[in-house]
Formats: C-alpha cells, sequence, structure tokens
C-alpha cells in the first residue's frame, strides 16, 4: 500500500497483489483481483470520499466489488495511511485504541 496526501484527503492505493492476497482471506469476496483499488480519505476525520478500481490507466467503479470484503479492505486502507502519514485526528477518531497508550504531549 501507499498513502499521499491531496489537499484535504488523503488517498491510498493497494496494488493488484495486496488485493489478491486480502481476498484470498474472503473466500465468498467479490472482489476484482486483477486489479488495484485507490481510496480516498478525509484528512480530518477519516471519512470515506471515493473508492475506486485501477485497472489499464483508467480508474473504474467498484460497484461490482461491493460488499464487506470491500468495506474491510477500505477499512484497513484508512488504518495504513493515517499511520503512514501520522494523522494523530483520524487515528483518534477512528482507531482509538491506536493513539490509547501514546502519551499525550
Amino acid at each position: 500500500m501507499r498513502a499521499r496526501l491531496q489537499g484535504g484527503e488523503f488517498v491510498v492505493e493497494v496494488d493488484r497483489e495486496e488485493v489478491e492476497e486480502f481476498a484470498s482471506h474472503w473466500p465468498c469476496s467479490n472482489l476484482t483481483t486483477s486489479a488495484a483499488k485507490e481510496f480516498s480519505f478525509s484528512a480530518g476525520n477519516g471519512d470515506l470520499i471515493d473508492a475506486c478500481t485501477l485497472s489499464d490507466g483508467q480508474r473504474l467503479s467498484t460497484l461490482e466489488d461491493d460488499g464487506p470484503a470491500l468495506a474491510a479492505l477500505a477499512e484497513e486502507a484508512l488504518l495504513f495511511g493515517a499511520r503512514a502519514l501520522d494523522l494523530r485526528s483520524v487515528l483518534e477518531i477512528r482507531f482509538p485504541q491506536e493513539t490509547a497508550a501514546a502519551p499525550r504531549p
């Protein structure tokens, strides 16, 4: 996974191989494993803004992938991006267990 800030949001890309590995843990998953996924989240609170499938340089709908596996992958991408970019507000709102052990300044 790769994360980058982009204005008031952050984007997390999940490569095809990572999607395939993730889907292998969801036997009834309908995730398209032949393409990467991209998720955009609010940098302030972690709300999901957009999701797409990346295939051959095109951004495609995730409609065919919709379901619990896509939601779980988005949640994993959210946590990865918040950690990688050190977005404390997102971690505190969405993953309070992540910040509970960290001392406050």
